[in-house]
């Protein structure tokens, strides 16, 4: 008998299934995976018959011709059930599920019909040499023609609904049904080379090594489901409209150290496996998340755990020497209709990190008003990076009162952007976004360079200005070139560095960092000063004025405001105006808004005054006007 090609096949496809069951360890949680396996168990039985009706042909003479009827018969509706898994299994990406599952039935429909009419119509044997016997006649005619209908529509969805396709299973797949088709067509054409059953092991083969190898959705250092597999699981459940919940524990401030720590890894991990019902996921270098089928009934429970375990010091190192309290941030979504694809998860927990970095410890929900956030967080993303492309970035200023001098000797630089419809956008609807999207960085940039033009053009020390002070946020210090590109840009419009004061801001805690350091020693041996901006606000506080070489301390608004409301913020605020004396630093008050305050404050001694009672923030023209005026 000729049926080594056949035992070949065999053996490849039965390897397969068991690397497949192996790597997966029962854990195959992706539907398209469970159609693979399908496809292959049939292409398998499929092969199991043909060498049946090799074998039911090498003894035609002893065995009953019902027998030999059967044998024959199943082995070649098989081939037909084995097209078919072909193409259900290549669409299953193409459609909407309840479509899918539609197309899948009439599929089966289908390969009903052709078998009934195979079992009704009559074979024929060739036995001249029973070595390479093999059938044919009507129901053979009615197989090939039943086959190549499959191939011909599968061909043909495939280029079809090739854009909506992954492109790997596209071509791996396409690539199946070529050599399928190759060797369907020599076997038709020479029946004695029995090649289909050994061209499909081979397409198999394809399959699972560009598509389903269950162990290329493992991370391997934690043994947890990938970030890939998660967004094939996410995505299959939208498409078979399966709610889920999930959360998801970011670890992002501790990114470096789950890097450089195996253990603390792999004891992470272990942690999280062993929450019963969960399937747990490494959607990141610094993070887990833990999902679970819609509504279930104890999420609450276990964020509780999480939070309770994570209070605790967590053991990690060589030997569990060390240890620590890791406080990271929980992100829980109860309803996964909030959202509609595994991007827009994705998307939405990036937001949600972006936008929360500071508050660890913290659980944020992923929930119908955060949505809605996000939605006016791309909004307003959306027209920074059309003002920024577009040069609809504008420079207003603040006068800046010296209580010393008797006039306006400097002006704060603040930045607006315009959208396309003519309306200025205050910053605090989009500096919080420049600072989460990193566009910050491009943004101070161009205000800096539209500051020294405005220098180097209109001149405004010729009127009294002696410097302009330009908002630089943290974000942008740490960046290790910012020294060297500003100096560039002093130089390319010869501006002189005593003309700027840059002013730190903190829109949230500050770590001190060497680079922010070198790049303020740079500048400042270059000859420009820093002013710590919104002092009294947030995070600030008098290790900021130690530890930074700052020249000036700006009092935030709220701060100068509470001295006139509160006993104790006056106290305070004394204490506080003395001790940055003490230090020889100046002291310019924000907020100011009358003219009693203005007084108490030069009794105090505060050098500058900026605030609306002055004058609001103004654009370039109006500021020149105003300073001709009040400092003629």
């Amino acid at each position: 008998m000729n049926i080594e090609i056949q035992c070949c096949g065999l053996v490849m496809m039965t390897v397969i299934f068991i690397l497949n069951m192996i790597v997966s360890d029962a854990r195959t949680i992706l539907y398209s995976s469970k159609l693979f396996i399908a496809a292959l168990l049939t292409a398998i039985g499929t092969i199991v018959l043909d060498i049946l009706s090799m074998v039911s042909l090498y003894y035609i003479d002893t065995i009953p011709e019902w027998l030999l009827q059967i044998s024959c018969k199943i082995y070649i509706i098989g081939l037909v059930f084995e097209a078919t898994s072909a193409l259900v299994y290549s669409m299953y990406d193409c459609f909407s599920y309840q479509r899918y599952r539609l197309f899948a039935y009439v599929a089966l429909a289908g390969d009903i019909a052709s078998s009934i009419v195979i079992a009704i119509v009559p074979i024929q044997y060739n036995v001249d040499d029973p070595s390479h016997a093999y059938t044919e006649g009507p129901a053979v005619l009615m197989t090939y023609a039943s086959c190549v209908t499959v191939l011909i529509v599968t061909l043909y969805m495939l280029i079809r609904y090739r854009k909506r396709m992954n492109p790997q299973r596209h071509r791996a797949v396409l690539l199946w049904l070529v050599s399928w088709i190759l060797a369907a067509g020599i076997q038709f054409f020479n029946n004695a080379l029995l090649l289909i059953g050994f061209a499909t092991a081979i397409g198999m083969m394809v399959l699972f090594t560009v598509l389903e190898n269950t162990i290329a959705g493992i991370d391997r250092s934690t043994g947890v489901y990938n970030l890939t597999m998660m967004h094939d699981y996410i995505t299959e459940k939208y498409n078979r409209e399966k709610g889920f919940s999930l959360i998801s524990v970011s670890l992002a401030g501790y990114a470096g150290l789950l890097e450089a720590e195996s253990e603390l890894r792999m004891s992470l991990a272990r942690y999280f496996m062993s929450f019963a019902d969960a399937k747990v996921f490494r959607n990141n270098k610094s993070g887990f998340t833990l999902m679970y089928d819609r509504d279930y009934e104890y999420l609450d429970d276990v964020l509780s755990k999480l939070k309770e375990d994570f209070e605790k010091e967590w053991q990690y190192g060589i030997r569990g020497e060390e240890s620590r309290v890791i406080s990271p941030m929980f992100l829980v979504m109860k309803d996964s209709d909030v959202t509609k694809s595994a991007d827009d998860i994705f998307a939405f927990s990036n937001y949600a990190l972006t936008t929360n970095v500071d508050d660890v410890g913290s659980v944020i929900y992923l929930d119908e008003q955060k949505y809605k956030e996000r939605a006016e967080f791309e909004r307003y993303k959306n027209k920074l990076i059309a003002a920024m492309k577009r040069d609809r970035v504008h420079v207003y200023y603040q006068p800046i009162y010296s209580t010393e001098k008797k006039k306006f000797v400097s002006a704060e630089a603040l930045v607006r952007i315009e959208d396309k419809h003519g309306e200025i956008i205050p910053p605090g609807m989009f500096i919080p976004i420049a600072e989460a999207t990193g566009h910050i960085k491009e943004l101070g940039r161009m205000v800096f360079e539209k500051v020294c033009q405005f220098i180097r053009d209109e001149n405004p020390m010729q009127y009294g200005i002696e410097y302009i002070e330009v908002n630089l946020s943290v974000k942008q210090v740490e960046h290790q070139e910012l020294a060297d590109l500003y100096r560039g840009i002093l130089d390319e419009y010869k501006i002189d560095p005593r003309r700027i004061n840059l002013e730190i801001t903190e829109s949230s805690t500050i770590e001190i960092r060497q680079n922010v350091l070198d790049n303020m020693d740079k500048l400042i041996d270059f000859g420009v000063n820093f002013s710590l901006d919104d002092f009294g606000n947030g995070q600030s506080n008098l290790d900021y004025i130690i530890d930074m070489p700052v020249a000036i301390v700006k009092f935030d608004r709220n701060l100068t405001q509470s001295y006139f409301t509160s006993d104790r913020a006056k106290y305070v605020m004394k204490s506080v105006i003395q001790m940055i004396h003490d230090m020889n630093l100046k002291i310019v008050a924000e907020g100011v808004e009358e003219k009693e305050q203005l007084d108490e404050l030069i009794e105090l001694g505060v050098e500058y005054i900026q605030g609306y009672y002055f004058s609001k923030p103004i654009p370039q023209n109006e500021f020149l006007a105003f300073i001709k005026k009040y400092n003629a």
